[in-house]
């Protein structure tokens, strides 16, 4: 799971630097309106309510990419290849164990 995650946030970024560097575009700041201290808590639920709207469609855009999806489709196989190359290995080990034992 945190492999994972730990992809997601580098694919992240490199799309990021990617896209960035072949549309020119930059990070803006945006000014917020001035804070009414009647209804801070509203606020600030809004505004987490927003990062995390934000933050799905990131993951979402990065899932969607070609980029994850072939990444995760070698990391599947190549776990599969780790797998059944450990699968044979242990079977041969044990046949010649038993082979020896017997005789």
């Amino acid at each position: 799971m945190a492999a994972k995650l730990a992809l997601i946030f580098v694919v992240a970024v490199l799309l990021f630097q990617v896209f960035s560097m072949q549309t020119g575009a930059t990070v803006m700041r945006r000014e917020s309106p001035v804070v009414n201290s009647g209804e801070p808590s509203n606020d600030l639920e809004s505004m987490l309510n927003s990062a995390k709207h934000s933050f799905d469609e990131l993951l979402d855009k990065v899932k969607s990419s070609n980029l994850y999806q072939n990444a995760t489709k070698a990391i599947e196989e190549f776990g599969k290849k780790i797998k059944d190359t450990g699968d044979e290995f242990y079977t041969k080990l044990t046949n010649n164990t038993h082979i020896k034992t017997r005789k």
